[in-house]
């Protein structure tokens, strides 16, 4: 990038001083770094927002795994909806890959882990975004240190702190740690099993150094021998880029059934392309491997001054989206959405239902494994009416 010219402005001017204390060593190590406090996040657009740094600078992060850009205007308002749900919570831990410096911008580009998991997988995951793969982190400028880097709280579970790790192959590892056993495969790399031996040397190097954090996919079991998907990021960043650097390894979501973008070229990433027939709240069959997300008819059956509930509808099939974006009736107000279940034909308000699910919170979207049957909506704290429920036609 035309911008490289003084590393001295550069560190002046992008990174922040590192505190005078050592980062604890039973922390992800920098340039990874805790957000602090939920205050320092403003502007959230659902795969980016701004965060201000230690100092007062602000920059915009946008999420190396997820991309809102192309789709309609309800998924990314919903998107944004479930962004905020998760950063006005608590504060996070931030990945960077590197920045992007230029006189019109001043981006950090990186991954996200929050409570839920990775940020950009569960936007992904609720259909509000398309999984963007294969940024290429050797055309950003590397980030220095954030908003205190090497101190905060350790991130959620079930990321976990490593005393063993060790592997055969470079690919797949046996882990240890925090009363975990677990045997994961990288999620982003491909290693040719002529590079098994360079792969190794490479890991075995960077798992000695410590500290090394695990960080499992949201995606579960996916390898031949039951292996999670799995990241890890040690002293000088992911493991995966390291492989890549060294050329034991290539870029790629082998055991990714999400779909990737198309990797970006130039000097700084660009946007995904734009998922196809996305006319929906979420991207329509072809941009989840064949899965098709239908709605189903929502209708308001009868309402007081803080609550409503829906109409009974059916439900044929064993996996539904549940998504809301709601607004308090008052300030104070708590919001719960809450999806019943009938067990006979004179619900809702009368005769018997079971509650399937329920969920706090005035925005958030969640993928939910049901039976087949009738259903109804209750919602408490709020009198709007955006709620929609979506059966998943398709491979799983």
């Amino acid at each position: 990038m035309k911008v490289l010219g003084a590393a001295g402005l550069l560190l002046t001017t992008v990174a922040v001083a590192i505190a005078a204390a050592p980062p604890d060593p039973s922390l992800p190590a920098p340039p990874a770094f805790f957000t602090v406090g939920v205050s320092r996040i403003s502007t959230i657009e659902g795969d980016s927002f701004h965060l201000t740094l230690e100092g007062g600078k602000v920059v915009t992060v946008r999420l190396a795994d997820a991309d809102c850009h192309g789709l309609d205007l309800r998924a990314r308002d919903s998107a944004k909806a479930v962004a905020s749900g998760i950063l006005e919570t608590q504060p996070v831990w931030i990945f960077p890959l590197g920045h992007n410096v230029t006189p019109a911008t001043d981006e950090l580009w990186a991954e996200v882990w929050t409570p839920k998991g990775w940020m950009g997988e569960v936007l992904v995951k609720a259909g509000y975004a398309v999984s963007r793969s294969g940024l290429d982190a050797g055309s950003l400028v590397p980030f220095g240190v954030g908003a205190a880097a090497g101190t905060g709280s350790p991130p959620s579970a079930p990321a976990f702190l490593c005393t063993s790790c060790t592997t055969a192959d470079g690919i797949v590892y046996e882990m240890e740690g925090a009363g975990h056993r677990l045997r994961g495969r990288l999620a982003d790399v491909a290693v040719d099993p002529s590079q098994g031996g360079a792969a190794k040397d490479v890991a075995t190097r960077l798992l000695g150094a410590g500290p090394v954090w695990v960080f499992p996919s949201n995606a579960g079991r996916v390898g031949p021998g039951g292996e999670f998907r799995v990241r890890l990021w040690t002293r000088e960043g992911w493991l995966s880029e390291a492989l890549i650097k060294a050329g034991a390894a290539k870029r790629g979501t082998p055991d990714d059934k999400m779909p990737a973008a198309a990797q970006p070229t130039g000097s700084a990433p660009t946007p995904a392309a734009p998922a196809t027939g996305a006319t929906g709240s979420a991207p329509k069959s072809g941009s989840f491997g064949g899965m098709s997300w239908r709605p189903i008819a929502i209708s308001k059956s009868k309402g007081g001054t803080f609550e409503w509930q829906s109409a009974n509808f059916k439900v044929s099939q064993p996996t539904i989206r549940l998504s809301w974006n709601l607004k308090p009736v008052r300030r104070a107000f708590s919001v719960a959405v809450s999806l019943m279940r009938l067990d006979d034909e004179q619900g809702p308000g009368g005769g018997s239902s079971t509650n399937a699910c329920a969920f706090a919170g005035p925005a958030g979207s969640q993928i939910l494994h049901v039976r087949p049957g009738d259903y109804w909506i209750h919602v408490a704290g709020s009198i709007e009416t955006n709620v929609t429920v979506e059966e998943l036609f398709g491979p799983s």
